[in-house]
């Protein structure tokens, strides 16, 4: 079994410890649409039927999510505007920065 050198396992700590926590993430994933509300032919059974019913409850609460997290998002937008807009007018120095905060 090889053995990580010690530069090695220091890029990889490293990396572990500068990576982004979930209430940093700056990217919100669109959810795909279930390929079964793209055929055009009719379900060929009851089981074609409510594995599309299921698929689309999954699509919706990930729809949910993705609107919670864009809404998140637009509301970090609207905060970093604001403390810029205020930095600039009272010229006090500031940290722009959309991580962090909730």
């Amino acid at each position: 079994m090889a053995s990580l050198s010690v530069t090695t396992a220091g890029i990889l700590a490293s990396f572990l410890a500068f990576a982004p926590g979930a209430e940093a993430q700056l990217y919100c994933s669109k959810p795909i649409r279930p390929y079964c509300t793209t055929i055009a032919k009719p379900f060929s059974g009851a089981s074609e039927t409510r594995e599309c019913s299921e698929e689309i409850e999954d699509f919706d609460r990930a729809a949910s999510t993705y609107r919670d997290c864009l809404q998140d998002q637009i509301e970090k937008s609207n905060r970093l505007s604001r403390q810029v807009s205020d930095g600039f007018l009272s010229r006090n120095p500031i940290k722009p920065s959309l991580e962090g905060e909730s």
